[in-house]
């Protein structure tokens, strides 16, 4: 797994998910974008809205490295990534970016617009 999902406070309402490649500086790959949109999946799902918002952080060292272009060659790896961001700005609930650490090219979707944002240390 590279995406690690927990629910904090008493009631489950807050979801944090981290990425979770620390040895790829949390680059998102195939498999984390699969994970990604299960999760945001699993939020539109949640009608009796529960989880009231999302943190999305990364492990250290890094909240991500950007993209993880290893392999993406093969399949539609660019229009993957991009569903994912708009998925995150078509939740139902706020989303946070914890950012502690490099955040490298990494945009953010909030209804249909791209954002760049970056933390203390926006380099490696």
């Amino acid at each position: 797994m590279t995406v690690r999902v927990e629910t904090t406070d008493m009631a489950g309402a807050v979801m944090l998910v981290t990425l979770d490649r620390p040895s790829r500086r949390n680059a998102v790959d195939h498999e984390t974008l699969v994970e990604l949109a299960a999760v945001q999946a699993e939020l539109v799902a949640d009608t009796a809205r529960l989880v009231r918002v999302l943190v999305l952080t990364g492990a250290p060292p890094a909240f991500s490295a950007g993209a993880d272009l290893t392999g993406v060659e093969e399949g539609q790896f660019a229009a993957d990534l991009a569903s994912v961001l708009r998925g995150f700005g078509r939740l139902p609930i706020p989303v946070i970016a914890a950012i502690d650490g490099p955040a490298l090219n990494w945009p953010v979707c909030v209804d249909g617009s791209y954002w760049k944002i970056s933390g203390r240390s926006p380099t490696p």
